[in-house]
């Protein structure tokens, strides 16, 4: 009689700790689950401030290749000449990290 009860108490812890573990599982899945969450709409804000960065590069160089063309002088045409370079290199690192 009494190695039945020794064993049912031991059966009992056993699924005592079974169930704490299972639960400490659980717990540790849901950490994992909202860390995933945040992380993707961390990425999607910053997928969408670089999209929005990239745009306004584009009007930048838009606006520097056209005022590019109306610009008298050897000196302010280097110098948007420079501008235009600057921003194609900032269009382009911006691209990559997008990728």
């Amino acid at each position: 009689m009494e190695w039945l009860e020794e064993q049912g108490s031991l059966s009992a812890a056993s699924e005592g700790t079974g169930d704490r573990k299972a639960a400490q599982a659980h717990d540790k899945l849901c950490d994992l689950v909202e860390q995933v969450s945040r992380l993707s709409q961390r990425a999607s804000s910053s997928e969408a401030a670089c999209q929005a960065l990239q745009q306004q590069l584009l009007q930048l160089q838009g606006a520097v290749e056209s005022s590019h063309g109306r610009e008298e002088g050897d000196a302010g045409g280097r110098a948007l000449g420079s501008l235009s370079a600057k921003c194609d290199a900032v269009s382009k690192a911006v691209a990559g990290v997008e990728a």
